[in-house]
């Protein structure tokens, strides 16, 4: 989930907060590589796989924790 957090009245998302300092330290060739990065197919097929288990919701518990991570 993603969160909310107020600050000086004006509500922020938790995440774009942490990232901030890092993306403002980023060159155009940096951000442009980070932006292109994918999970390799074995990744990314364990986490499709979670994530239909989720919406079905029949994650083991186990399962739920490596989703989560």
């Amino acid at each position: 989930m993603y969160n909310f957090i107020m600050k000086n009245g004006k509500e922020e998302r938790l995440l774009d907060c942490i990232l901030k300092p890092v993306s403002s330290s980023l060159n155009e060739e940096a951000a442009e590589k980070i932006l292109v990065l994918k999970a390799d197919r074995r990744t990314q097929a364990r986490v499709s796989k979670l994530a239909d288990k989720c919406s079905l919701g029949v994650l083991t518990p186990v399962e739920r924790h490596e989703y989560e991570l």
